[in-house]
């Protein structure tokens, strides 16, 4: 599994992530995600138009590629969940009040399964310390719509990788969402979803010096 080093004090602030107020919980996340790209040495901007943030994601990545312009994409920064026992990632399907009826948030009662085209998706899943990259705009977000859409006409059952669920934490909306197993989204997608291990840098510094250290002696 391969690692990405990441700050100390952010690697130490997983362990209380539940313990964080809702905005430091998705800063956290962010500053881990702009982490990852700046390990694999990609630029970044942050987006900061909200109609933006809404559909393109949070960054916008610029990776260098040998005879090729600089080539960008978009990022956007999930925050994962293991309560049900598996590496998950809750996709909003559609928002509804206490009361049962259609909720709108942003302007539309969808959610961002329909509404978010983002390149990438970072997710990083505090309580595991994982961190999954999915290749989101294509292939996998075509699969689950058409697949959720097959499901809710009684025509086919959703994968085994997918459940469908209600997320009533909110105080003020209940969200319907698809309930991903990130962990058999890689075995399906190995090409999509690539999964990495989030560790503190001075560990990652210590074990990459006893690496070359071993090196010498041999």
């Amino acid at each position: 599994m391969t690692q990405i080093p990441i700050q100390n004090h952010n690697h130490d602030q997983l362990n209380n992530y539940w313990q964080l107020y809702y905005n430091q919980k998705g800063k956290l996340v962010e500053r881990i995600g702009k982490e990852f790209l700046q390990f694999h040495a990609f630029g970044t901007v942050e987006i900061t138009s909200k109609a933006l943030q809404k559909v393109e994601g949070d960054t916008v990545v610029n990776i260098e590629i040998p005879r090729i312009p600089k080539k960008q994409i978009t990022a956007d920064y999930k925050s994962g969940g293991c309560s049900k026992g598996y590496n998950d990632l809750c996709i909003d399907i559609e928002y509804f009040t206490k009361e049962g009826t259609h909720q709108i948030v942003n302007g539309t009662n969808l959610g961002w399964l329909y509404t978010t085209v983002s390149d990438l998706l970072i997710v990083v899943v505090p309580k595991t310390k994982k961190l999954f990259s999915i290749s989101w705009n294509g292939k996998i977000q075509r699969q689950l719509i058409r697949s959720y859409s097959l499901f809710a006409d009684q025509i086919k059952p959703l994968p085994s990788w997918v459940t469908l669920d209600l997320i009533k934490i909110d105080k003020y909306k209940n969200t319907k969402v698809l309930r991903i197993d990130l962990d058999q989204l890689a075995e399906q997608f190995p090409n999509l979803v690539i999964e990495y291990d989030l560790v503190r840098i001075d560990t990652y510094e210590e074990e990459l010096e006893a690496y070359f250290q071993e090196l010498e002696e041999l």
